[in-house]
């Protein structure tokens, strides 16, 4: 393999990176709901959402415990019964929106995949 071949090589790994990249792109855009737009969102409503783990308690006896996730967009609370997430993971979580008492947006997790 001389010059030319890798050159060629390196042109055909930089386009599948660029389609990877426009394809994941699409894929969030489409199927995931940014955190900023909870606000405006109905409770009870189903979202989907995408985000690195900010905040999150030490791990205990109880289960039901609140982290912050966040996005590119902002950041929202979720409770959980499965147990707080390590801090700095990046999670994909099903979630139904829900309000606090001073009526900010929160998330009631549902399910979730990650740390990748």
């Amino acid at each position: 393999m001389g010059i030319r071949g890798l050159f060629r090589l390196s042109n055909q790994i930089v386009v599948t990176v660029l389609l990877g990249a426009a394809i994941f792109v699409v894929a969030y855009r489409t199927l995931c709901t940014p955190i900023d737009t909870l606000a405006v969102v109905d409770a009870s409503t189903r979202v989907l959402l995408v985000g690195r783990v900010r905040s999150a308690p030490d791990p205990s006896d109880d289960p039901q415990v609140a982290y912050l996730l966040e996005d590119p967009t902002g950041h929202v609370w979720c409770v959980t019964a499965q147990g707080a997430p390590a801090t700095g993971a990046l999670l994909l979580v099903w979630a139904r929106a829900d309000r606090d008492q001073r009526n900010r947006p929160l998330c009631v997790e549902q399910r979730r995949f990650g740390t990748f």
